[in-house]
C-alpha cells in the first residue's frame, strides 16, 4: 500500500495509507482505518497520540483502533455513544474481523484477529479545544460524526458525502437513511469551506457538498425507476471499491436500495 504524508493546513495533516485517510492534528487523530493500514500509519508517525476520534463503526474506520491503541495505551477514545455498546457484542467483532481480514488480504497483508475491550467515552465539544467542534453528521450511518475546526476552516468528515473514488466519481453511501444524509450533508456545506473525506486523500472545497447531494438524488431516482439490487452492485463493484469485501459491496447495494425505496 502506498504512503501519502500531506500538510493540508497549519496544524492538520492528511497521512494516506492505500485507501484511507488519517488525519493528525497536535496529538489527535481522527479514524482509525483497518488494522493493516495502522500498522503503517504508526511507522510514519512523527509524534505521539493522547486522544482518537472514531468517526463511525464501520470496520474501515475503526479496525485499525485496536492497533494504534496498543501502540498508544494511554491514548482516550472517543466516539459516538452507541458505538461503546457496539464493541461490547461479538457478532459484531466477528463481522468487522472478517471484513478487516479480506481487506488486508487483498493486498497481501496477513492480520491477527483484534478485539476492542478497552474504554470508549462519549464524544463531546467538551473534549477539545474550543475552536473544535464535533457535528453529529447521520445517514451514512447513524453514529457518524465529524469534526469542525473553525479557526482553519476545515472539517473532517469521513464518509458522510459518500466515497470518493480517484476517477472522480462519488459513489452515494446513505446507509442509514436518504433524508439524513441530505441534511447532514447541507449542514456540512453551511459550516466549512474544506471538506476532508476518509478515502483517496479526497479533501475538497465544500462545493463538493453540491456534487455528493446531485449523485445522491440521481442514485435514488434511478432506483425508484427500476434499478436493481444486482444493477447497483454492478456498478459499484469498480475502481477502488472492488478492493472491498464482495459481501460487503453487497451489503452497501442492498442497503442503498433499501434506503431509496423507503
Amino acid at each position: 500500500m502506498d504512503l501519502e504524508v500531506r500538510q493540508v493546513t497549519n496544524s492538520l495533516k492528511l497521512v494516506r495509507v492505500g485507501l484511507i485517510n488519517y488525519y493528525l492534528f497536535d496529538s489527535l487523530l481522527f479514524d482509525c482505518g483497518t488494522t493493516c493500514t495502522a500498522l503503517k500509519l504508526i511507522e510514519s508517525l512523527d509524534r505521539s497520540i493522547q486522544s482518537i476520534v472514531v468517526s463511525h463503526a464501520h470496520f474501515d474506520h475503526i479496525a485499525g483502533l485496536a492497533v494504534i491503541k496498543s501502540k498508544f495505551p494511554d491514548a482516550r477514545v472517543f466516539a459516538h455513544e452507541r458505538i461503546a455498546g457496539l464493541v461490547k457484542k461479538d457478532k459484531v467483532i466477528e463481522t468487522w474481523n472478517e471484513e478487516n481480514r479480506e481487506f488486508c488480504n487483498k493486498f497481501g497483508e496477513n492480520v491477527d484477529p483484534f478485539n476492542l475491550d478497552f474504554e470508549i467515552e462519549n464524544v463531546s465539544t467538551e473534549n477539545f479545544p474550543e475552536h473544535l467542534k464535533i457535528i453529529e453528521t447521520p445517514g451514512h450511518s447513524p453514529d457518524a460524526i465529524s469534526l469542525l475546526n473553525e479557526k482553519e476552516g476545515f472539517m473532517l468528515v469521513a464518509d458522510a458525502l459518500g466515497y470518493p473514488l480517484s476517477s472522480g466519481k462519488n459513489i452515494p453511501m446513505y446507509f442509514h437513511s436518504f433524508s439524513k444524509y441530505i441534511e447532514s450533508i447541507e449542514k456540512i456545506k453551511s459550516l466549512t469551506d474544506k471538506v476532508c473525506l476518509g478515502h483517496n486523500g479526497a479533501i475538497f472545497n465544500s462545493e463538493y457538498c453540491d456534487v455528493a447531494i446531485e449523485e445522491a438524488f440521481k442514485l435514488k431516482d434511478e432506483i425508484q425507476g427500476g434499478l436493481t439490487e444486482e444493477d447497483v452492485f454492478k456498478r459499484i463493484y469498480k475502481e477502488e471499491m472492488s478492493l472491498y469485501p464482495l459481501s460487503t459491496i453487497k451489503a452497501v447495494a442492498r442497503l442503498l436500495v433499501k434506503r431509496s425505496l423507503e
